[in-house]
């Protein structure tokens, strides 16, 4: 008969404490993430305040405001503007980016077509019209409905049909067109590209190049010439206008190069800076707190909460700058070239050199942006796997990458190779092995077509 019973049992067990786990989350935040938990944290902890001056500067300025009636207020501010001069919040002015390199406010498309519209110069009714279309337009340029329900009281069917005729000779051509397929026999140029277009579409869109060339009754050259001019319509002419909200990078680490060396500052700008109440200090060792239990517990929980926030986000800016640093040593002509010199790196690399463990390296890196001398950049993106050569060599993604390409862009254009001939070639030029599928893996992240299509357009 099962009964229950109490049982002692001894076993092990690896456990997050919440000071351990505050600390790991704080690794992972960027910059504008941090700033967000320091100021709820600043909010929610009452022990938490924040420096806004120097501790003998503040004490000054208590001890004025004591004698404030015995002083002479113009002399007093004077005084006190000369002992607390304004600091700039940047190191260096050449730092800043020049304002010159501050993108102004882009044309939305309505915007652009109205200021063409007000340009000509016909009948009030009919500019309304245009006016209608315009704001009917979708982000890609075309009439968001049909012209029949655009119909009213003010605009009938024909001026509305006027009307389109006039807007779709606006620049970028072929704005207002109802789909595609309009939008594109509109741009063509010449009456063989508008025939293709109008009685091909189907094929074209197939890609199915052999019944285009039979359905028009055309010659190869004269196919090879229409591919060739579709490749320069635009098939959403209202794209190149789109207006989207401008999104500014802050980056959390700056690599400033100094003479030959690299200088490592982690972006603290607009981060509140933080202490431990001295108020709530005094008033834990008071007497009568002491006998308050409740009051007591409340604020020295309060204290060991702060504490462990201040120690998390001063490990964090340690570790920060020491993978950075890492990170540096390793990609040195990457930092100050560019990307296209990028090396193998692997975040095992990295956290051997810190002196942390893999996944350290790989929360402190996550969501991060760096500026070097050669642009901004994810911290991530300088983490990148290799292949090894028949020599011992790393040889970098990008690099194999950029050797696919350049082998297809070499290639018999009427006889594409297929993916095991490229497998085939890298190994007798680079004395690398990559299997048919991976080469396949690596030319679609390319966006090359396979050895068919690529033999098709060439037909």
């Amino acid at each position: 008969m099962l009964r229950p019973k109490l049982a002692t049992k001894l076993e092990q067990k690896l456990i997050l404490t919440p000071t351990l786990q505050q600390a790991i989350k704080l690794l992972q935040l960027n910059r504008v993430e941090l700033l967000e938990l320091i100021k709820r944290e600043a909010e929610q902890n009452p022990v938490l305040e924040e420096i806004y001056t120097d501790e003998t500067e503040r004490e000054n300025i208590l001890e004025k405001q004591k004698e404030i009636e015995n002083v002479d207020f113009e002399a007093f501010f004077q005084e006190l503007y000369e002992q607390v001069p304004i600091k700039a919040s940047y190191t260096s002015s050449e730092e800043l980016p020049s304002i010159e390199n501050v993108p102004s406010p882009s044309m939305c498309l309505q915007d652009y077509l109205l200021w063409q519209l007000n340009l000509l110069d016909f009948n009030y009714e009919l500019k309304r019209a245009v006016e209608h279309l315009i704001n009917n337009l979708d982000e890609n340029g075309y009439i968001s409905e049909p012209l029949e329900n655009l119909v009213s009281d003010e605009y009938d069917l024909e001026n509305l049909k006027m009307a389109k005729k006039i807007l779709m000779n606006f620049d970028p051509l072929g704005v207002g067109a109802e789909n595609v397929k309009e939008c594109l026999i509109h741009q063509a140029q010449t009456k063989i590209l508008k025939e293709a277009i109008d009685n091909g579409w189907e094929e074209i869109l197939h890609k199915d190049y052999e019944a285009l060339k039979n359905k028009l009754n055309i010659s190869e050259e004269e196919l090879f010439s229409i591919l060739n001019a579709l490749k320069y319509l635009d098939p959403y002419p209202g794209k190149r206008y789109s207006q989207q909200n401008v999104v500014y990078i802050e980056p959390d680490v700056y690599v400033i190069k100094k003479g030959k060396t690299f200088e490592i500052e982690v972006n603290e700008d607009g981060l509140p800076k933080l202490r431990l109440s001295k108020f709530y200090l005094r008033l834990l060792r008071d007497p009568k707190i002491k006998d308050d239990k409740g009051t007591k517990d409340y604020i020295e929980a309060k204290f060991q909460s702060a504490f462990w926030l201040l120690k998390s986000i001063e490990q964090r800016k340690k570790t920060l700058i020491a993978v950075a640093k890492a990170i540096v040593n390793f990609q040195k002509e990457a930092i100050e070239k560019g990307m296209e010199f990028l090396k193998p790196l692997l975040l095992k690399n990295v956290a051997e050199e810190v002196g942390v463990h893999e996944s350290t390296v790989s929360r402190i890196v996550s969501n991060k942006y760096i500026l070097t001398p050669a642009g901004v950049f994810l911290m991530r993106d300088f983490f990148i796997t290799g292949v090894k050569t028949v020599s011992g060599e790393m040889m970098s993604v990008e690099d194999i990458k950029k050797a696919i390409f350049e082998i297809i862009e070499k290639e018999d254009k009427k006889k594409p190779l297929k993916d095991s001939q490229i497998s085939e070639i890298l190994y007798r030029d680079l004395r690398i092995f990559i299997a048919r599928r991976t080469v396949a893996k690596y030319r679609e992240e390319l966006k090359i077509p396979c050895y068919k299509e690529r033999k098709r357009s060439q037909v």
